[in-house]
């Protein structure tokens, strides 16, 4: 995973990355300062997000 430069947070991934990526964005998120519930809903959005290009974009996304 690459911060590009705006602070965007990108990677590949396959079902088996979802665990993954949510504790690294969960660590990015808390360094920009987000917690609480405004953390746990970003990363529930993510996580569904994510699972949804998984099932509808042919087993990854990116």
């Amino acid at each position: 995973m690459r911060l590009a430069a705006d602070h965007r947070l990108e990677t590949d991934f396959t079902s088996a990355d979802l665990p993954r990526l949510r504790v690294v964005l969960g660590e990015y998120a808390a360094r920009l300062g987000l917690a609480g519930s405004r953390r746990n809903a970003l990363l529930l959005s993510a996580n569904e997000l994510a699972d949804n290009a998984i099932r509808h974009a042919g087993e990854a996304g990116c």
